[in-house]
């Protein structure tokens, strides 16, 4: 569940059997992390590709009733988890990352991929996004650190805004999309649509304003 994109048009995919990797190009599909089932984990969820390129950040849940943030590395595959209370994580810039919590606020840590092991000693922050179950805080940091959230309501309606605020077109279609992510050069959007039986993800190009299924 939920999509980030890195580099060369990949798209990093969550799922309950851990984390993917799919091209938006061919669609092309492979594995970077598997839940290590073993241990009661409970999926690879809601993605984030962080600035350096090589790692992704991804909510789990490693035993009933705790939420906590996992790092994996892309080359390998590699697992490190974070120490604190974190549901999905939402941006990082400029040395924070910003994240949901169990309470229903967003959480901001100092973060180095490096170096940080715990991120308890969180920021106090005013805003308070909605909280859907199972989908976390629905928020998106952009690169410049603006915060753009959702308040009221669990349905979405996609729209193309310019840095203003103004609608310059390409809107899509009303229907239940969850959790798009804009490509790093702007043209794509990935975007969950929700059914009664599933859900499926969908590229959108927003020059063309042609839309194609991707496998997940």
């Amino acid at each position: 569940v939920g999509t980030s994109w890195g580099a060369d048009d990949a798209i990093f995919a969550g799922s309950r059997d851990g984390l993917f990797r799919l091209s938006a190009v061919d669609g092309s599909r492979r594995r970077v992390s598997a839940v290590d089932s073993s241990k009661n984990a409970h999926g690879a969820f809601m993605p984030l590709v962080l600035p350096d390129g090589k790692h992704v950040l991804v909510w789990t849940r490693p035993q009933p009733g705790v939420e906590r943030l996992e790092m994996i590395r892309i080359a390998d595959g590699k697992v490190t988890a974070l120490d604190g209370d974190a549901l999905n994580p939402i941006g990082s810039v400029e040395g924070y990352l910003v994240f949901g919590r169990s309470d229903g606020t967003l959480g901001v840590a100092p973060f180095d991929p490096a170096r940080t092991r715990s991120i308890s000693d969180v920021i106090p922050v005013l805003e308070a996004p909605l909280t859907r179950r199972g989908g976390g805080a629905a928020a998106s940091l952009s690169a410049a650190g603006d915060l753009v959230y959702v308040t009221a309501t669990d349905f979405s309606r996609l729209r193309h805004l310019d840095s203003r605020g103004r609608d310059i077109g390409g809107r899509l279609d009303d229907r239940n999309f969850n959790h798009p992510r804009v490509s790093p050069d702007g043209s794509k959007i990935v975007v969950a649509e929700a059914t009664i039986s599933r859900t499926d993800l969908w590229v959108h190009d927003l020059v063309s304003g042609v839309a194609e299924p991707l496998s997940s």
